[in-house]
């Protein structure tokens, strides 16, 4: 059986009202129970700093991206 890979952007955390930890939880449950044994990858897309920001307020821009 093959691997999944699963994503969830920085920008759709907002519009899909789904933290990774709960995105991630829903992932995985799901797997189990289709009875998957294979990999699941969930990557975390776009979660870089905003330079611009960080260069500006380092501790606010950290903070917001580790939130």
């Amino acid at each position: 059986m093959g691997a999944f890979i699963f994503e969830i952007a920085r920008s759709e955390i907002g519009y899909t009202n789904q933290r990774p930890l709960e995105y991630s939880a829903v992932v995985l449950a799901a797997a189990v129970r289709e009875g998957f044994s294979g990999p699941v990858f969930i990557q975390g897309d776009h979660f870089q700093l905003v330079r611009k920001n960080y260069l500006a307020d380092p501790v606010t821009e950290t903070s917001y991206v580790k939130g």
